[in-house]
């Protein structure tokens, strides 16, 4: 049997955020052709916006660090940042924002060749570690950190960020 695609996004308990989540998964499920395995990286304890969707999605506790700079208010933006800690045997992942709202069947995306990242954004990717320079007007070394047993590296030279917010 071919493995299924996996689509994850990131919420906070935030019910604002939680039902434009919710209005995300229930559009990807609407119009998917084929199965995901859809996940969603949960900020926080509160997740009864989703109750009725459990059967068909994942849920995921995560604690990202906690790390406000410029335009991203929250740090479970930076949930994105954990995904191939979480998932390291998935050979691709689709990320989605939670105020994305699926049109129609997305499985074509799961079959365009990529040889690196890719995404979808207004604005342009940047460097983890130019980032965290240019926000804190410092040079900042590579941090490792354990989160429940899983390690994590954060501002090595090649770990690219796309910009979120604005």
């Amino acid at each position: 049997m071919r493995n299924m695609h996996r689509v994850v996004c990131a919420v906070n308990e935030s019910l604002y955020y939680q039902m434009l989540c919710k209005g995300l998964l229930q559009s990807l499920l609407k119009y998917r052709s084929i199965p995901y395995k859809i996940t969603v990286l949960l900020d926080g304890e509160n997740s009864q916006p989703f109750d009725d969707l459990r059967e068909q999605i994942e849920i995921v506790s995560v604690k990202p660090l906690d790390i406000i700079c410029g335009c991203v208010s929250s740090r479970t933006t930076f949930a994105r940042l954990e995904i191939p800690y979480i998932f390291p045997h998935e050979k691709r992942i689709l990320y989605l924002d939670v105020d994305t709202y699926i049109m129609n069947d997305i499985q074509e995306l799961f079959t365009i060749p990529f040889k690196t990242i890719a995404a979808v954004v207004p604005g342009q990717h940047l460097m983890i570690k130019e980032l965290l320079t240019r926000e804190f007007k410092t040079n900042l070394n590579k941090m490792d950190y354990v989160l429940d047993g899983i390690n994590y590296s954060v501002g090595s030279d090649d770990h690219i960020y796309f910009n979120a917010g604005k």
